[in-house]
């Protein structure tokens, strides 16, 4: 896993609430009521969509150092964030044993929810973990 930092560009006002994008991850936004939310909101919104493009085979995009990032005069700017997020380096081939009876079940439920076996079986490990 390596780190990076992406800059977040954030929008609004106390009564109206936040919203961020990120410059460098296009389609990737969030919003929240407080500065703080936004934050812990931003970093769940980049990994979430890193995963997306993990499971599509695409590699994140690399990120840019703030002062790389203009000013965009159709935004209205409330300020800027550093969002740092762990990134997948990209899938690593791995060689398991598993019963023939339980790979057929495993390739059967993937299959009817539109997955890969790698993209089932890796969703299975997140929620284990999530769980232990």
């Amino acid at each position: 896993m390596a780190r990076r930092v992406y800059v977040g560009i954030v929008e609004g006002d106390r009564k109206t609430g936040y919203s961020m994008f990120f410059p460098d991850v296009l389609g990737c936004v969030t919003a929240a009521d407080t500065l703080d939310e936004l934050a812990a909101r931003a970093k769940e919104a980049l990994e979430f969509h890193f995963e997306g493009l993990f499971e599509d085979g695409v590699a994140p995009p690399p990120a840019s150092a703030l002062d790389d990032i203009q000013v965009d005069a159709d935004v209205v700017e409330a300020g800027r964030m550093l969002v740092e997020v762990d990134v997948a380096d990209g899938p690593v081939r791995v060689n398991v044993s598993i019963p023939s009876s339980l790979l057929g079940r495993i390739d059967r439920e993937a299959q009817s929810r539109g997955m890969t076996r790698s993209a089932f079986l890796a969703e299975g490990a997140k929620a284990l973990l999530k769980t232990g």
